[in-house]
């Protein structure tokens, strides 16, 4: 299948094709929504429902059935002294009969069901909306794991490459007698911490890959050795987010709280459905029966009588149901509670949405400073660790406060990537809520 046409939340990262080289967010989501099972089942949903979708399923037009019959007769007279004709009797039929029968009224159930129908089919495609949404969250999200598990090994790798460094000097100076073996041994432990912690970050960069290709389902033509690098970046400036227009839109837009509504108008449908049944039916039927047959002597089998003859009926027939245990006023009153139910769920849905989206506008700020903070402790921890490194060169440090220099920009460092990542987290959980992450699609075959 072949997605095309879309508007969406991927208008924040650049649109390029995918190649084996490079993949972007954008190409992730339409891979993903290309070969997911999942929105491939809800596809296919959908479709059954736009068949359902017709008024020769809810019941307007009559139903014609051909039936035939043959009937083969043997009467044997020979030993019954009180037949006109002792003899054996062979009669042979051949009935076939056209039957139509076409429903005049019924309560106005058909009109009901169309309605139904029609519900059924605008929910499929809710549905639908709703797994291309979580589909494009979940790969969103996994993408950008991918970029803070990269970030973060570059953060370490940077660390270990000046503790390499630092151990081949002092493991050389050792050797010319220069050095004590006690300062060898310090960077020799830091080289091993920091050689572990990048193969560690290694492996994690290989697991978030692993989920993403979960995801885009496309296993068989991407691999972890021939992974593409990815283009797009945790930093990439946000577009604004209007707060009260997401909340003044929020009903219209959710794609949940669309979906909860749609199934409220299904179950008030059911009502009058079920009221439909308090009504009589109507129904036409006519039927046409030809028949052909032949009776003959089981001794002169040349000698035979043929029979020809046609029935033609037609009829209006009116049910009413008097009484049946009050199954029909009681699935009324199941109708009407069914509704009740769903009304309330969705103004429960609709205070928790609300609630959530709150929050997420709370969270997003929040994140903005954050970063913005962290960004400054990141870029002043960096100086002091160069500074120290400059320092301890000159002798004007020690190494144990080297040591803690280095620390402190490895925490601010990793501290900013996270909170890059979590403000893109929230970020795009705010499109998700607001039913702004959401893909318009065709199906090419």
């Amino acid at each position: 299948m072949k997605y095309i046409g879309y508007l969406f939340v991927l208008f924040l990262f650049p649109s390029l094709g995918i190649t084996q080289e490079t993949l972007s967010a954008r190409d992730a989501v339409l891979l993903a929504l290309e070969h997911n099972y999942s929105l491939q089942i809800a596809e296919n949903r959908v479709d059954i429902a736009e068949k359902n979708n017709s008024w020769s399923e809810a019941g307007l037009f009559p139903t014609v059935t051909l039936n035939a019959g043959a009937n083969f007769a043997l009467q044997d007279n020979s030993n019954n002294p009180i037949s006109f004709v002792q003899e054996s009797i062979i009669n042979q039929n051949f009935n076939p009969s056209v039957n139509v029968n076409w429903n005049l009224f019924t309560g106005l159930g058909i009109k009901i069901t169309k309605e139904r129908l029609a519900l059924l089919e605008q929910q499929s495609n809710g549905n639908l909306m709703a797994e291309i949404e979580n589909i494009a969250l979940e790969v969103l999200k996994a993408y950008n794991s991918i970029l803070l598990e990269e970030q973060k090994l570059k953060v370490y790798q940077s660390v270990l490459k000046y503790s390499r460094e630092q151990y081949e000097y002092y493991q050389l100076k050792e050797e010319y007698g220069q050095s004590s073996s006690l300062e060898t041994f310090q960077f020799r432990n830091q080289l091993f911490a920091d050689s572990v912690t990048v193969i560690q970050q290694e492996v994690n960069i290989k697991n978030a890959k692993r989920n993403l290709l979960v995801l885009m389902n496309v296993k068989d033509a991407m691999s972890l050795e021939q992974f593409p690098s990815l283009t797009d970046s945790l930093s990439t400036p946000m577009s604004a987010i209007d707060r009260q227009e997401v909340l003044s839109n929020l009903n219209s837009n959710n794609q949940n709280l669309r979906n909860q509504f749609l199934a409220i108008e299904l179950q008030k449908k059911m009502i009058d459905y079920q009221r439909s049944f308090l009504y009589p039916v109507v129904s036409l039927q006519a039927a046409a029966s030809p028949s052909w047959g032949n009776v003959r002597f089981a001794g002169s089998p040349d000698q035979s009588i043929g029979t020809q003859s046609i029935v033609y009926s037609t009829g209006l027939n009116v049910r009413y149901n008097l009484f049946n245990n009050y199954k029909t006023k009681r699935a009324v009153e199941v109708a009407k509670i069914e509704a009740e139910i769903s009304e309330m769920t969705y103004d429960q849905m609709q205070i928790q949405v609300e609630n959530n989206i709150l929050q997420l506008f709370d969270a997003y700020y929040v994140q903005n400073q954050l970063v913005d903070l962290n960004e400054q402790s990141m870029l002043y921890a960096e100086k002091a660790y160069e500074l120290g490194k400059a320092k301890y060169a000159q002798g004007l440090i020690n190494s144990l406060e080297l040591q803690n220099l280095r620390n402190n920009f490895l925490n601010a460092a990793l501290s900013y990537n996270d909170a890059l990542f979590n403000r893109m987290t929230v970020y795009l959980d705010i499109y998700k809520i607001s039913g702004q992450l959401q893909l318009s699609y065709s199906n090419e075959n």
